[in-house]
């Protein structure tokens, strides 16, 4: 199958933009009161290292977005929303890990769980829309 590059970087862009929003929402605002309460375990701001989160999402976005596209792009929609959803039960997996090594309440865990979950399953949702076969 011939890739669309410009579906390519659309989607990758679409996806980035994301990811972005929904980390903001999740860790700025819904999850901000239990970082206070954690404080001791992470980072101070002052170490300005945003640029790194900022590289992490768009690396993701990128290879999730490639991944997709090589392997399931030209399939149905709900080729693109399953890959989300499944996608997202194994990145919320790997969250779980996390707590066997770090000293975080569980309900952090089981937030970063579930909001990698969602996550992914709007990753999904967005692929179906971004890249899709006419």
């Amino acid at each position: 199958m011939q890739i669309n590059l410009k579906k390519c970087f659309l989607s990758i862009f679409a996806v980035f933009a994301f990811i972005f929003v929904f980390d903001f929402i999740v860790h700025g605002f819904l999850l901000k009161d239990t970082y206070m309460q954690t404080q001791s375990l992470w980072r101070p701001e002052s170490e300005g290292m945003m640029w790194v989160m900022f590289a992490s999402q768009f690396l993701y976005a990128t290879f999730v977005t490639s991944f997709f596209i090589r392997l399931l792009a030209g399939r149905s929609k709900h080729v693109a929303i399953h890959f989300g959803f499944y996608l997202g039960i194994i990145v919320a997996a790997m969250k779980l890990g996390v707590y066997a090594y770090m000293p975080l309440p569980f309900m952090l865990v089981a937030s970063w769980m579930f909001a990698a979950f969602l996550l992914n399953l709007g990753i999904g949702f967005i692929l179906s829309f971004t890249y899709k076969t006419e």
